[in-house]
């Protein structure tokens, strides 16, 4: 089953998968904040990611959609830019990749830099900075108790 997200409140879209096309298990999305191709998967200490990537596959053609960083977050995780301030500080309830995974049965997981608790969805703290983490934004996990 695919699911599509983004557009102001749509309803999220469910198609049948072609029997044709792969099923995954799991799915994993690495974002590393202001490194390059190169730095990542061209650096000979980081070995690993480069054999996932070769592995499972690489997203090459993908460029930010605006700057500063978090308009990229939010469209990763709403399809909407959202916002253009770092210091935003609201909810968001659009339509979301949460959402469309709960709503198929789905889990999930995110895996935040230094996030000071587990579901933790406040304020920068230390070293977090909660602009890299758009799922603290989302009305769906600040409204859950998982």
């Amino acid at each position: 089953m695919q699911v599509a997200c983004g557009g102001g409140g749509n309803p999220i879209v469910q198609t049948p998968v072609p029997s044709n096309h792969p099923s995954f298990s799991h799915v994993v999305l690495l974002v590393e904040e202001n490194h390059s191709y190169s730095e990542v998967i061209g650096n000979c200490a980081m070995p690993n990611f480069k054999r996932l990537a070769a592995q499972y596959g690489l997203a090459t053609q993908y460029s930010a959609v605006a700057h500063p960083s978090i308009p990229n977050y939010l469209m990763l995780t709403t399809g909407l830019t959202e916002s253009f301030d770092d210091s935003f500080s609201g909810t968001i309830r659009d339509d979301n990749v949460v959402r469309g995974l709960v709503k198929t049965g789905k889990t999930w997981k995110c895996y935040a830099e230094s996030i000071p608790a587990p579901g933790y969805v406040g304020a920068d703290a230390g070293v977090y900075v909660r602009r890299h983490n758009s799922f603290s934004y989302l009305s769906d996990v600040q409204n859950s108790i998982a």
